[in-house]
């Protein structure tokens, strides 16, 4: 009998280290167009990498290598980032929605369209890299959100296990307070 209870406490210990070898971090991504990568977003990516594995979705590769390589000495480890083309795979569904987008914003001008156009395209952007790639959760972030903890501690912590998005409402704004140092 103590041989038995033995045998099932090795195997729950086991099951439990199996399991934490085997689960994935949830892994920050960032979709970035065009050729402009401002030095706001390498010192967020410096951050988020820093507890997370980062995935930064781009059409411009090499300038994106080229940064990331010209910052090395204050990253330091260099493993937890991944740059990743924007292929015709990615862009599928993203150039189908761009068919049926209308700019109905008072803004015309043609920098402004393209800035909406690809708000909207990032979404199906990420979609189509999360298939593809067998990803369940990310932290998905604009170029300008600094990540300063591990996104995988903190889905544990909070118990979100049902929640498959974060939208913040006009209602809900006045819940949340701005820091600023100089």
């Amino acid at each position: 009998m103590k041989t038995f209870a033995l045998f099932i406490l090795w195997m729950l210990l086991l099951q439990k280290v199996f399991c934490i070898i085997t689960s994935k971090q949830i892994p920050v991504i960032y979709v970035l167009f065009g050729e402009n990568i401002p030095d706001y977003f390498v010192v967020n990516v410096e951050l988020a990498s820093r507890f997370n594995p980062v995935h930064i979705i781009t059409d411009n590769v090499n300038g994106a290598k080229k940064i990331w390589k010209e910052s090395e000495a204050i990253r330091g480890d260099v493993e937890s980032v991944h740059i990743v083309s924007l292929t015709d795979t990615l862009l599928n569904s993203a150039s189908e929605f761009k068919t049926y987008y209308r700019h109905l914003m008072i803004n015309k001008r043609n920098k402004h369209i393209l800035h909406e156009l690809h708000n909207f395209q990032r979404w199906f952007i990420l979609r189509d890299y999360m298939i593809n790639n067998s990803i369940e959760r990310v932290f998905f972030g604009d170029g300008d959100t600094s990540v300063y903890s591990n996104m995988s501690n903190v889905w544990k912590q909070k118990n979100r296990k049902n929640c498959d998005a974060v939208i913040i409402t006009p209602g809900t704004m006045n819940k949340f307070y701005w820091v600023s140092t100089g």
